[in-house]
């Protein structure tokens, strides 16, 4: 289990929450860094597994984190480039799927990590032949069931993983850059891909929206209650956010709580 020492990380979404509902959180937040044992200062993707250890992707690396030190996973064990980034989610089992961002390889792997083994359990097999390895362009984790994930295929199609595999949507053509979904309600759901936001419900497209800046991506869901709100960023990395309000995409403006004191 996960040392109590270590509380949680604190993303930029707890801002959000903060500053568009105006209330007071107190949050105690243990920053981590490569004095720590991190072997990257950049990081990639996070999430936390079962038992509450949390995994962070570097460039070439999985980190398995208890609150005190670091397990690392290298490039090496991992079977991918070492310079690339990974996508991270867990399933039911408390397994580990990754896959790698086509940053510096024309081929990409995926696989999963059995922690308890320290094994590699491969897609295909897990997949029964729905999909390889080769196959997965991106893993994302849901917010609405925290043991469900996402996987979009290089042949455009995006599963639901919550034991079984269930078909959520086929791109007409294949997915723009790394689609992003979430559950709404049963066989709703948003994506998120490229500049656009779909709809889905029951496999069929029903509203699409699109972002106005051109060199934008569409890339995290922030909220989803009481009004969507989601994230973007340009190649420079630029952060911008937006609200669905009034069945309309807009630009959100917020401020951070200021301290009072």
């Amino acid at each position: 289990m996960l040392n109590q020492r270590f509380l949680f990380f604190i993303f930029i979404c707890f801002g959000f929450y903060a500053s568009i509902y105006s209330q007071n959180y107190v949050f105690e937040a243990q920053k981590i860094n490569v004095e720590d044992g991190l072997p990257h200062r950049s990081a990639n993707d996070i999430t936390q597994d079962l038992d509450g250890f949390i995994w962070i992707s570097t460039p070439g690396i999985i980190n398995k984190y208890d609150g005190y030190h670091f397990k690392s996973y290298d490039s090496k064990f991992l079977n991918v480039n070492e310079k690339n980034s990974l996508f991270l989610g867990v399933d039911l089992y408390n397994r580990i799927w990754f896959c790698e961002r086509d940053s510096y390889a024309k081929k990409t792997n995926s696989a999963l990590i059995e922690a308890k083994s320290d094994s590699l359990l491969n897609v295909y097999d897990i997949s029964n032949g729905l999909f390889s390895n080769l196959d997965i362009l991106h893993i994302n984790q849901s917010t609405h069931n925290k043991t469900d994930i996402f996987i979009t295929t290089r042949q455009g199609y995006m599963y639901k993983y919550n034991g079984q595999f269930e078909e959520i949507y086929k791109f007409p053509n294949t997915a723009n850059q790394y689609p992003v979904c979430d559950e709404i309600s049963k066989n709703s759901y948003w994506i998120l891909n490229g500049r656009d936001l779909l709809k889905i419900k029951n496999q069929k497209l029903v509203k699409s929206y699109k972002i106005p800046k051109e060199k934008d991506n569409l890339n995290r869901i922030i909220n989803k209650t009481p009004n969507l709100i989601i994230e973007s960023r340009d190649p420079l990395n630029n952060v911008s956010y937006w609200e669905l309000k009034n069945d309309e995409l807009i630009p959100l403006k917020f401020k951070y709580l200021e301290d009072e004191t």
